[in-house]
């Protein structure tokens, strides 16, 4: 009978041992997870979707701090530009240090002026330009970005599309010429 509680006693002790290793392995990776201590969790929440160059784009956004702690953190607001696929502007527009609470949410309003870029798009005449704008909004956790388009409207609605139809009929009007 001694045997069998010894027995009994070796196997309850090696089950609590596996389950407290188990508990302790949980552990440790829940103390990996991203909302342990202070998480800065950045989102865009609205901006203007389309402007004219020369017009102001509108970026409201927030960040929540989702973790079980307080922090503090540099936040990043930024644009880039591209034009015909080549980055064109690269511009912090804000940064700042923010103090959060478990739970608590700063929200803020930046306004990004088109204007201070109308050089880097270059002076074609006539011509519409469009330009690919993305929005980026970091912190040290995280990053959301949205993206927006700045048109340049050319002087003649159409004026590209006129000037090829117009180059066109030259070629073949040539073309022909040069055959007779």
């Amino acid at each position: 009978m001694n045997k069998k509680v010894f027995t009994a006693g070796i196997a309850l002790l090696l089950l609590l041992s596996g389950m407290l290793v188990l508990g302790i392995s949980e552990a440790a990776v829940e103390g990996n997870h991203e909302e342990d201590g202070a998480y800065f969790e950045p989102e865009i929440v609205t901006y203007t979707e389309e402007v004219e160059l020369g017009d102001e784009i509108e970026i409201k956004y927030s960040i929540k701090n989702t973790g079980n702690e307080p922090g503090i953190q540099d936040i990043i607001l930024s644009v880039k530009v591209e034009v015909r696929g080549e980055q064109v502007y690269n511009e912090e527009i804000h940064r700042e240090e923010l103090l959060l609470a478990p739970g608590q949410e700063w929200n803020d309003t930046q306004i990004y002026d088109t204007e201070d870029e109308e050089d880097e798009y270059g002076d074609i005449p006539f011509l519409e330009i469009k330009a690919d704008v993305e929005i980026l909004l970091e912190t040290d956790d995280a990053s959301d970005s949205a993206e927006t388009t700045i048109t340049k409207p050319g002087v003649i609605p159409g004026f590209t599309f006129i000037l090829l139809a117009i180059g066109v009929t030259f070629a073949v009007m040539i073309y022909h010429r040069k055959k007779r």
